[in-house]
């Protein structure tokens, strides 16, 4: 009988496990908006992106927990010269929380992941999110996800 409870009780806590969210996958999906104060292209399988220095890409959505979920992991290409600075941030209430500093971009695509605490996200609901040029810069953006 105890072996029973276990077992139910394992396959509750797995079936209330957050699945990975997709925010960008070749367009907008699970409820994600672009509000964007930089110039997005979103006619192909990327989102072209041209900022000005402090423009940014913005992915909004309505307040969701952080809790369970780890990071957020991004595909993204610099182009034939790469070494653009992007900083990446969540919003709570529409407000920037901490920047996370990227590595300057390498030319072709690469993969960026971004703990979920090194934004300051503890828990709490958050409504957004940046990737943010921090002087003028192009750049392509792709497979966009929040990862459990």
């Amino acid at each position: 009988m105890k072996k029973a409870v276990l077992v139910l009780a394992t396959v509750a806590v797995t079936a209330f496990a957050l699945a990975d969210q997709a925010i960008w996958s070749g367009k907008l999906v699970n409820g994600w908006q672009d509000w964007s104060w930089a110039k997005v292209d979103k006619s192909g399988p990327t989102m072209k992106v041209t900022a000005k220095a402090w423009q940014g890409v913005y992915f909004h959505h309505d307040p969701e927990k952080s809790a369970g979920f780890t990071s957020f992991s991004f595909q993204v290409n610099g182009g034939k010269q790469g070494g653009q600075r992007l900083q990446f941030r969540a919003t709570v209430n529409k407000k920037p929380l901490k920047e996370s500093y990227l590595p300057a971009l390498k030319p072709g695509w690469s993969t960026i992941t971004v703990k979920v605490k090194s934004l300051g996200l503890t828990g709490q609901a958050f409504d957004g999110l940046w990737i943010q040029a921090q002087k003028d810069a192009s750049f392509e953006i792709k497979n966009v996800t929040l990862k459990n």
